[in-house]
């Protein structure tokens, strides 16, 4: 793995904005997202399907790989819920 920097962190009750000085990657390296991530974040698989469908080609996309389980949240103490996994 390596780092990426960030200018927004958001989680189901925060968004955190870092101000990072450091120079970020343009656009979206589609060639470090799996198709397992591609489809655990819907809105990237969507993004990519219709930017390949515009361009009338393949991006690329990084070896297909096993993602750790997701966790569940309990409700309660300010939460909205479960997180993704939830049935």
């Amino acid at each position: 793995g390596y780092d990426v920097f960030v200018d927004v962190i958001c989680t189901p009750t925060h968004t955190i904005r870092t101000h990072s000085p450091w120079l970020r990657p343009a656009g979206i390296q589609w060639d470090s997202l799996s198709p397992e991530k591609l489809s655990a974040v819907g809105v990237l698989g969507s993004m990519k399907a219709n930017l390949e469908a515009e361009l009338g080609r393949q991006l690329p996309t990084a070896p297909s790989e096993v993602l750790p389980p997701v966790a569940f949240r309990r409700r309660g103490r300010g939460g909205r819920g479960r997180g993704r996994g939830h049935h």
